[in-house]
């Protein structure tokens, strides 16, 4: 078996955690926060073509929503 902080240390080193949603605070609810593990910038070019642009794409649109979630927030 794989000791639990070498297999931590292999997903550090290709991805990160993201919050797509509202960070917590104490005007907003926890549940208003999007976690995903997303692979780093440079670690694309381990991707097949193909799943690269999905990626990218979805990347992307998360982003997107998210910039909208933080505008309806702060105004």
């Amino acid at each position: 078996m794989v000791p639990a902080p070498t297999v931590e240390c292999a997903i550090n080193s290709v991805a990160e955690r993201v919050n797509y949603g509202i960070d917590w605070t104490e005007k907003t609810f926890a549940s208003l926060s999007v976690w995903r593990w997303e692979i780093k910038d440079n670690r694309f070019d381990l991707l097949p073509k193909a799943a690269r642009e999905k990626v990218e794409l979805r990347l992307a649109e998360r982003r997107q929503v998210s910039a909208i979630a933080m505008w309806l927030v702060t105004d």
